[in-house]
């Protein structure tokens, strides 16, 4: 949902801030749960259900959408206040029959009289099918917090909407589709791209979304836009095609399967939203193990025991894509770069040419309480038909590092400031918001027109090149291939042809009462490679994730955390003091050295840049970034003479050596 298009009008005739719509809708939220007990979904639909009786009673022209003080007064002193419920019954009555599509059953509200009078005092403030305004965004947050978060389902920033649309840039005659259109946002945009370009929209435009508040709320959307509500679909996506077909051909005669011309979505996704319906499953290739053949991957056809909505998503928007029909779908970048999904790349690489890999902030979807890292994929579905018309398209990745708002739950949004900290404004006086997004859509334009690229943030990657091992924007990165450019000599090697790497876990593990001292990931300084502290615990009083034993001149490294492949990456040298220490799982321990390195040499070289910079090319993880072990295992060492070897080796034993004395030094220092 963009915005509503709601427009408060205040009786004084001034402006009500951003905050204060916000304020109305929680405030009358919490009434209703304080009064009358309603789930927070519940809550939600009333709501919604009432803003389509104001939205009526404005269309007709009826001015019945109001409450006078006497009878809020009289039902709030527990009279019946007749007048007030006769007058809302009637419009509630003609509202349900206008939209018999949307209000199948014709039901009072289950709330007090009492209740009905707060809402209704609070929303006679607003008028409805105006402009776009401030309410919008006021109910997308109360919708964000209410509803979505909790299945895995977060709304999209606008400049992340309009980025999407801008790189496909629809026309009139191509159908489109939002599979999880949730309250339209992605659709609206489309629209107002429309009306910006000033092509007259022939109501092309579809969604499809699995819940009914959110579903109301995108047809509402559709409503104020003039264009069909019934273009908006209440139903499952992921269900069997057939029965999707038989919910689509009721209002629009659809047969979705290779259907739709454009596609933009952001699929529900994150762990809590597992899909263990075998029905649902059942539907997929991607639901499927695929077992690796060759250099490439194989169904098995044999189910999973469940899977996650977006890989589901994936292979459902391919399926409802027309050949040659493009799409624009957000993804964690788990689903781009984790080993385990290479079936999926593979997938998604035979079925589609992949167009362009944009990089998002971390901080895309705070505001909708999740952290998770993502990226926009654009696809085209191929064409099978025409097997002469190989693929040959470069793949133009970039990255966006600001979309202008702040990193935490208030999305608050961020202007740019000159160097005197003023705020800049733009030709028509509004103010310059902080964002990159249109930096990165000029380069895609420069890379369609065929011009060089020449900043950090975008590239572009010839298809032969890409493999579907990776999709990720760090693995192609010129910036992080280019070290491998210092490894094409004999004295270059793999970091598993150097050292040996701990693999059990300590038989100390086994014996629950003994206490151990235990090194977790914070207890190491980066700066200075060494372990600060421990803490000593019995064994049962340790975490899950407590696994080797660490002993004196053993080397850890650290495998999972955002300091992974950063200068906090942390790597230590094991102390007399932590030998016979359990360390976490979040490290990787080296106990044996080949005698090509020397190990304080293989220390220092831990920090840096041509170890830091492959780490983080290859790390993985949509929440917590992780480097597998085959991969850290393949780790390029350079290795110098044994002279500059033995010097560098000196000269990082010194700096322990001079750490120690400062720290005995500063012991016998008594005031």
């Amino acid at each position: 949902m963009n915005q509503l298009n709601l427009k408060l009008v205040h009786s004084e005739n001034k402006k009500i801030k951003d905050i204060d719509y916000l304020l109305i809708l929680e405030n009358i939220h919490n009434h209703i749960y304080a009064n009358d007990g309603l789930s927070a979904n519940e809550s939600l639909d009333l709501i919604i259900n009432i803003l389509f009786i104001k939205y009526y009673d404005e269309v007709k022209n009826q001015k019945h959408f109001y409450i006078t003080s006497e009878e809020h007064i009289e039902l709030l002193n527990g009279k019946k206040g007749n007048n007030f419920i006769t007058r809302f019954e009637n419009l509630r009555i003609q509202t349900y029959n206008h939209f018999k599509d949307l209000f199948t059953e014709d039901r009072k509200f289950n709330i007090k009289s009492s209740t009905l009078s707060h809402i209704v005092k609070n929303l006679e403030k607003l008028e409805i099918t105006k402009t776009y305004d401030l309410f919008g965004k006021a109910f997308l947050k109360y919708l964000s917090s209410t509803q979505r978060n909790s299945r895995g389902q977060f709304f999209t920033p606008d400049e992340i909407i309009n980025f999407c649309i801008n790189i496909l840039k629809p026309t009139s005659d191509q159908k489109i589709l939002d599979p999880a259109c949730g309250s339209g946002s992605f659709l609206i945009s489309v629209q107002n791209y429309f009306v910006k370009q000033k092509i007259k929209s022939k109501n092309n435009i579809f969604g499809i979304e699995i819940n009914s508040a959110a579903a109301k709320i995108a047809k509402l959307n559709m409503i104020l836009l003039g264009l069909d509500h019934n273009n908006i679909t209440t139903s499952d996506s992921l269900k069997d095609l057939s029965l999707l077909e038989k919910e689509l051909r009721t209002k629009k005669n659809l047969k979705p399967k290779n259907y739709f011309d454009l596609i933009i979505t952001n699929p529900p996704f994150g762990t809590t939203g597992k899909i263990f319906d075998k029905s649902i499953l059942k539907n997929f290739k991607l639901a499927c193990k695929w077992n690796k053949h060759n250099n490439s991957y194989l169904n098995s056809e044999k189910l999973l025991p469940h899977q996650v909505p977006e890989i589901l998503f994936i292979e459902r928007c391919i399926d409802l894509l027309k050949p040659n029909g493009k799409m624009a779908i957000i993804l964690p970048n788990g689903n781009l770069e984790n080993p385990s999904l290479k079936y999926l790349r593979h997938f998604i690489n035979y079925t589609c040419d992949i167009l362009s890999v944009i990089k998002l902030p971390q901080d895309t979807f705070v505001h909708s309480g999740t952290g998770v890292k993502t990226s926009i994929l654009f696809l085209k579905k191929k064409d099978f038909t025409n097997q002469s018309l190989e693929n040959s398209n470069d793949i133009f990745f970039s990255e966006i590092k600001k979309i202008g708002f702040t990193a935490n739950k208030s999305g608050k949004k961020i202007y740019k400031k000159d160097k005197l900290g003023n705020t800049l404004k733009d030709e028509s006086g509004n103010f310059v918001v902080d964002e990159d997004c249109s930096e990165v859509l000029s380069d895609y334009h420069k890379y369609l027109k065929n011009k060089k690229i020449n900043n950090e943030a975008s590239f572009i990657i010839n298809k032969k090149s890409f493999s579907y091992s990776r999709f990720n924007y760090e693995f192609y990165n010129p910036k992080f291939k280019q070290i491998y450019l210092n490894f094409n000599d004999k004295n270059s090697f793999l970091l598993k042809d150097l050292v040996n790497v701990v693999k059990n876990k300590s038989n100390k593990l086994l014996t629950s009462n003994i206490s151990v001292s235990y090194v977790e990931l914070s207890d190491v300084i980066s700066d200075y490679s060494e372990i600060q502290k421990s803490e000593n615990l019995k064994v049962y009083q340790l975490p899950s994730r407590a696994s080797y034993e660490i002993n004196k001149g053993d080397i850890i490294t650290s495998v999972s955390g955002n300091a992974i492949g950063t200068k906090k990456h942390a790597s230590a040298i094991v102390t007399e003091k932590f030998s016979g220490s359990i360390c976490s799982n979040g490290f990787r321990v080296f106990n044996e050295f080949s005698k090509k390195i020397d190990k304080y040499y293989l220390l220092y070289y831990l920090k840096t840049n041509l170890f830091l910079d492959q780490i983080y090319r290859l790390r993985t993880g949509s929440a917590i970034p992780t480097i597998q072990d085959d991969d850290l295992m393949n780790v390029m060492i350079k290795i110098p003479s044994k002279k500059k070897m033995i010097e560098i080796s000196n000269i990082i034993k010194k700096g322990f050596r001079d750490r120690e004395l400062f720290k005995l030094n500063l012991k016998k220092i008594d005031l």
